[in-house]
């Protein structure tokens, strides 16, 4: 979140040092100092480089600590199993479902974090400062927001669609490696490696 006020507050305390020196080039005592508000802009750049690299550290550490949880997890549930349930799926496909479980989790997690939440407080804080110095500039881009979640609702749909399609022939191709690893001595035996 913090991320996404970032560039709003830097331009708006550039803002306050520009009109603080115009003020005092214009011999008019400023009501804050510009070597204050240089201050200011400083020590808000070392917070937010702080606070960015925290915030990627506690992200990479329990994303790594949840997919290796999800596996446990998924892996301990499928061995518990009982012998009809386990007999209908290849061993390929079921450790690539985990494996991609594991995976969309981060996935999902770096999406909301990463482009939902920044995007969102990007543009509502970018709004809010433009309000505040030009309110037609400030109207185009909630006018641009608007067209830009509409046209990604509107396209979802299918990229969801396509998304789907492409993990089920990636898990089907995995399936087949898996099972012609694990049963290679088989296929040796009965002289089927060209088909395999």
């Amino acid at each position: 979140m913090l991320s996404g006020i970032a560039p709003s507050v830097d331009g708006y305390i550039i803002k306050l040092i520009i009109d603080s020196l115009n003020m005092l080039h214009e011999n008019i005592s400023p009501p804050m100092a510009a070597g204050t508000l240089i201050g200011l802009y400083v020590a808000w750049g070392c917070a937010e480089n702080l606070i960015w690299r925290l915030s990627s550290f506690s992200m990479y550490t329990s994303i790594a600590d949840l997919k290796a949880n999800i596996v446990k997890e998924m892996s301990a549930y499928v061995i518990t199993q009982g012998h009809c349930q386990g007999g209908r799926d290849s061993a390929g496909g079921i450790s690539h479902r985990i494996s991609e479980m594991a995976t969309g989790v981060e996935q999902i997690i770096q999406l909301i974090t990463e482009s939902i939440l920044y995007t969102s407080c990007l543009i509502v804080f970018a709004i809010f400062t433009l309000a505040t110095v030009h309110r037609l500039i400030a109207g185009l881009l909630i006018g641009w927001f608007i067209l830009y979640v509409g046209l990604s609702y509107f396209l979802q749909e299918n990229i969801a669609l396509q998304s789907q399609a492409c993990s089920a022939n990636r898990m089907s191709a995995f399936e087949r490696l898996a099972d012609c690893i694990t049963n290679n001595q088989c296929i040796k035996f009965f002289s089927r490696q060209a088909h395999e």
